[in-house]
């Protein structure tokens, strides 16, 4: 799901993807950061865990290829 979001987002060197679920239903925000927000999807169904997640998604290089790298807060 967070790659789907991409796109929409390309140019955005950093981002961070905050997933609401509640009743097995999500919303899923993208900010720069700054608590700019950038996009919102609402999920009807998931089985995602109940609870606030938050990703961080950068950029990265794989060889010469540049590449997203989804990461935990903690990793950042």
């Amino acid at each position: 799901m967070v790659f789907d979001l991409i796109p929409n987002n390309r140019n955005e060197e950093f981002l961070v993807v905050e997933v609401d679920v509640k009743n097995d239903q999500a919303i899923i925000r993208t900010q720069d950061g700054n608590n700019n927000y950038l996009l919102k999807r609402e999920i009807p169904c998931t089985d995602l865990a109940e609870g606030a997640w938050k990703f961080y998604v950068e950029n990265g290089m794989v060889g010469e290829k540049e590449v997203k790298v989804i990461l935990l807060p903690s990793e950042h």
